[in-house]
């Protein structure tokens, strides 16, 4: 075997290692591109919710509801209060009704911002991919090239002994 045979053997491994790498370049992509999907769908399902729906949380192989404060009627705080009460209390209560209020929106709030968070990230993965995947073509194409020349070059060879 000659030393143009080996190196035309060893351009062809690495095209074949090229491709190889393509391919799963591809699988991530598409892997990638379900996440995303999957992803907007749940957009799509988040923004379908009441302000007050509950939100659950898959962790491992459980749904947990998330946490959420107990509202609290806001007359609960007008009723009178014992004579030993503190002073503060009423306004306390009116506080803690308001911030109550504000919370129980922070649920479907943080859903919607850690699905978009987690789309954002998938679409930064997904253009580095197919930056990935476009230097691979370029190798791969280069390869090629340069298999079709030694082919040529042996064939030459092999024909003008």
């Amino acid at each position: 075997m000659t030393e143009l045979q080996r190196q035309l053997e060893r351009e062809v491994e690495a095209f074949r290692e090229v491709q190889r790498d393509m391919q799963k370049t591809m699988q991530a992509k598409a892997q990638l591109l379900s996440q995303s999907n999957e992803n907007e769908m749940v957009i799509e399902e988040l923004g379908r919710l009441d302000e007050d729906s509950n939100v659950f949380k898959l962790i491992g192989p459980a749904l947990i509801k998330q946490a959420r404060p107990i509202r609290r009627d806001p007359s609960q705080c007008s009723a009178p209060l014992p004579d030993n009460a503190a002073p503060g209390r009423a306004a306390a209560c009116h506080a803690a009704v308001q911030a109550t209020a504000l919370n129980v929106n922070a649920d479907l709030t943080e859903a919607r911002a850690n699905v978009n968070k987690r789309l954002e990230y998938i679409r930064g993965e997904m253009a580095r991919v197919d930056a990935q995947i476009k230097s691979l073509q370029d190798k791969g194409s280069a390869r090629q090239q340069e298999i079709m020349k030694l082919q040529k070059r042996v064939a030459g060879a092999a024909g003008g002994s």
